[in-house]
């Protein structure tokens, strides 16, 4: 067992980071430390969500807790090298994990594992299983512009109320994992998609006649990639093949951004939202298991 669970202090961030790239391949594990480093030294990540278990001055594990607007919490999988008493150091630290995240109001936590991950320790701190998010990425070496039948508006303080009310009707039926939405206002869940007027995003209110479709999140490119983060139809007028028209948007839209390729992730249960993308040239890329835990308020 270890003595104790705490942050770290900022001299033991090195080892830390060192520690938690151990699960990287080898030849990638310098350059992993130095990143993880570099992201909690510049804040992009919270250093209070940085947790180690110590036996004296040795470091025996360490796991990231994040928290997230909206209520939501993300950590990562507990890095315990040791054998000896692993999982008991594992479950402390998952356990100081949550309650820190607990503590800061989270009421969703989100854990994610690639195929050859140990579950063990979240499933023990109250995680549950839920799916599998499949990765798809398309190439934009052509693309084909959306009919003229829809209005793709940029989001704007002129629509901005429309969208959001657009944006909460298209969450009604979804099937890309709806058990996140559990337990959360509607508040919560818009805060969850981050400010709307942040510059880099390209999300547009869809509308046919002047009444609202839905809608579609487009993140701006980085090296030549852009992220659709998101798009829904509201719930009366799917099954009326508007989704094709939605990812030809966003593909037109990214290329014009100057992306080379289109990723997006999706539900495994959600097959007629891969139908849809295999259909528009998107192909499988990956996956990871997607584990969740819900909480109440701690008053």
């Amino acid at each position: 067992m270890p003595d104790y669970v705490a942050p770290i202090s900022a001299a033991e961030l090195p080892d830390a980071c060192r520690l938690l790239a151990r699960m990287r391949p080898l030849p990638d594990r310098d350059r992993a430390a130095e990143r993880y480093c570099e992201l909690f030294s510049s804040g992009e990540l919270d250093p209070a969500g940085l947790f180690v278990a110590r036996s004296g001055a040795a470091i025996r594990g360490a796991m990231v807790a994040q928290t997230m607007s909206g209520a939501l919490g993300l950590t990562w999988l507990p890095v315990v090298p040791v054998r000896r008493n692993r999982p008991a150091i594992e479950d402390v630290l998952v356990a100081a994990a949550c309650q820190w995240l607990r503590e800061r109001g989270v009421k969703v936590c989100q854990a994610f594992a690639g195929p050859d991950d140990i579950t063990a320790a979240i499933l023990r701190g109250g995680f549950r299983h839920i799916t599998q998010l499949l990765d798809f990425r398309c190439a934009l070496e052509s693309t084909e512009p959306p009919s003229d039948a829809l209005q793709f508006e940029r989001l704007g303080p002129h629509n901005r109320e429309r969208f959001r009310a657009t944006l909460l009707e298209t969450f009604a039926g979804s099937r890309d994992c709806p058990e996140i939405a559990e337990s959360r206002t509607e508040a919560e869940l818009l805060e969850s998609y981050g400010p709307d007027d942040a510059s880099p995003r390209e999300w547009f209110l869809v509308e046919r006649s002047g009444a609202p479709v839905g809608v579609v999140l487009l993140e701006a490119c980085e090296e030549s990639i852009c992220e659709l983060t998101y798009v829904g139809i509201i719930p009366r007028l799917r099954g009326q093949n508007l989704g094709g028209e939605l990812v030809r948007f966003t593909r037109s839209r990214a290329s014009k951004l100057g992306a080379k390729s289109l990723v997006l992730s999706v539900d495994s249960r959600n097959e007629p939202a891969q139908r849809l993308y295999r259909a528009h040239g998107f192909e499988a890329s990956g996956f990871r298991e997607v584990f969740l835990a819900h909480w109440p308020r701690i008053s």
